[in-house]
């Protein structure tokens, strides 16, 4: 899976959470919305969306979209 379409549904599955509409370049420390409480609904979300499993080391560095991206699309990859 590309990217781009990567980015679409993360988007897609967090303002579903969180309310609001972000985009590509969007850091958590942001987002009010994005307390510890709402990361942990948005990492079980992500792993049902994409059918993967996040490591709880990567869970702690995910800092915005970037990162969540690039660590579904490693783990999409490791497939």
């Amino acid at each position: 899976m590309k990217k781009i379409e990567i980015e679409t549904r993360v988007l897609s599955v967090l303002k579903t959470i969180l309310g609001v509409d972000l985009n590509s370049k969007s850091l958590r420390e942001e987002i009010d919305e994005w307390d510890s409480l709402k990361h942990i609904d948005v990492i079980f979300s992500l792993e049902d969306e994409f059918d993967i499993r996040f490591e709880e080391d990567i869970v702690n560095d995910i800092v915005g979209i970037v990162s969540l991206v690039d660590s579904i699309h490693i783990l999409l990859n490791k497939k």
